[in-house]
């Protein structure tokens, strides 16, 4: 596929695009028809359930004098769900956090911000 485009005297000059084989041709075959495909790939998966938290702990040990807040939760929930949690706290609140030994590790104190949004229940 050739196209123009301007060089450094506003001249029009052609070149070749490496990357037009790249896409797939216009009528080409679905990815249903291609072998390999399976029904259940696309078909939507079911989220696993949110986790409810149980407790929230706030501790520096072992972590150079910083405060953290750690988040059990009751049952012992799926990784993928713990990450959807952890996600939706961390954008809401916009801290930072990660999932240590099946439990959520939040940067700072945030005890009190996670019972006002609702994230934990209220003592």
């Amino acid at each position: 596929m050739t196209k123009s485009r301007r060089d450094w005297n506003n001249e029009r000059v052609a070149f070749d695009n490496p990357f037009a084989t790249l896409r797939p041709p216009a009528g080409a075959c679905p990815p249903e028809a291609l072998p390999g495909h399976d029904e259940e790939s696309t078909s939507p998966k079911e989220e696993a359930p949110m986790p409810k938290a149980k407790s929230a702990a706030i501790t520096r040990a072992g972590r150079g004098g910083k405060t953290v807040t750690i988040v059990r939760f009751f049952a012992n929930p799926c990784e993928q769900s713990c990450l959807r949690w952890l996600r939706q706290i961390k954008k809401s609140l916009g801290i930072g956090g990660t999932i240590e030994e099946g439990a959520v590790v939040l940067q700072g104190d945030q005890t009190v911000r996670l019972q006002d949004e609702g994230w934990l229940p209220k003592r």
